[in-house]
Formats: structure tokens, sequence, C-alpha cells
């Protein structure tokens, strides 16, 4: 008698731990399907600090410097970090959507989508194809020898890892498509017209 109530306890209490996983994996996923605009603030911040603080410190504070005035030859690399900076603006447009809408809507899908076509697009823009001839010159007296630099490699690995990243960002897209739809009171009618109240969902 004792052993089958002790084997029912434990079952109870296993039952209970259970329940509370799910209730756990409940209010995670619920969560996840609400539009975050503090993720949207965190990512266009980020986004900010690489596409423009970055290409600025560069050109103001780094290439000025006596030292590099001194040795190297850097208009090449001055015209590279404008044009990373204004094909830069877009992405960072971008980058509040990618994150502020929630997994599953159709909003945040696009939205990366657009930010990864257009980061591909900037890789290819301000490395040339990979071919960075001349990017900076080393002064030797009264000569400059220029210094080549060739990252095709580089290039296309970064933009095979941007696809990959997109085929993720879809496939969970495609996983919580539903959950969104049910924890957002929309029904797959309204999801088939993909507007719904006014918005995209």
């Amino acid at each position: 008698m004792a052993s089958e109530e002790k084997a029912a306890a434990k079952a109870a209490k296993k039952e209970a731990k259970a329940e509370r996983k799910a209730n756990n994996r409940r209010v995670k996923e619920e969560e996840d399907h609400r539009n975050k605009p503090g993720k949207g603030v965190v990512s266009l911040v980020i986004a900010a600090l690489v596409y423009i603080a970055f290409p600025l410190i560069v050109i103001n504070v780094l290439v000025p410097m006596s030292f590099i005035q001194d040795h190297l030859e850097t208009d090449a690399l001055v015209d590279l970090m404008w044009k990373w900076l204004y094909v830069g603006i877009p992405l960072v447009i971008l980058a509040f959507p990618k994150g502020y809408y929630a997994k599953g809507s159709n909003g945040r899908l696009l939205a990366w989508v657009a930010f990864t076509g257009v980061s591909i697009f900037w890789l290819f823009y301000i490395l040339n194809f990979g071919d960075l001839t001349g990017l900076l010159g080393i002064k030797d007296g009264d000569t400059t020898l220029k210094v080549d630099i060739v990252v095709t490699g580089a290039l296309y690995l970064s933009v095979a890892f941007k696809l990959l990243k997109l085929l993720i960002v879809a496939c969970d897209h495609h996983d919580h498509r539903e959950g969104y739809l049910r924890d957002n009171g929309l029904s797959k009618e309204e999801d088939k017209l993909g507007i719904v109240g006014g918005r995209y969902s």
C-alpha cells in the first residue's frame, strides 16, 4: 500500500513538473509572438555603431593621427569609409523592424529579406567585389608603395552566411506562424489576406 502511494506521489510530482515546463514554454512562446520595441531599439543602436559610428571614428580619429599620416597614404581608405557610411544608412533604418517584429509575423520576415538584400549589396559595393587594390599606401621617403588587398573568399563566405541566416529566419517564421496567429487573435483566413486591421501581420 505504501509503495503504491509512493509511486502515485512520484507520478503526480513528475506530472506537475511536466506541466510547469509546458506552462513555461507556453509563456515563452507568447512572449516571442509579441512585438518588442526595446529589441528594435537595441538592433538599431548596434547597426548605428557598425555602419555609422565605426567609419566616422576611422575618418575623424584614426586617419588624422600623426603616425598614420607620416607612414600611410589613406585617401582610398577614407573613400571606402564614406561608402561604408552612406550605403549603411538604409541598414540602420531596416535594423529596427528586424528586431521589433515578433517571431511568426510577416513584418519580421519581410524586414529580414530587405535587410539581407541591402547588406549583400553593401558588402559587394564597399569591398569592390573583393578587390581592394590600392586601399593603403606605405610611404617610403618620396615614394609610396601601394598595398593591394583581395578578400574575394571572405566576401562570398559572408554572403553565404547571410543567406543561411535568412533561411533560418524563414524556417523560424514557418514554425511560429500558427502560434503567432493564435496568440494575436488572427484566423488562417485573415492570414491568407496578409492585411489585418490595417496592418501587415
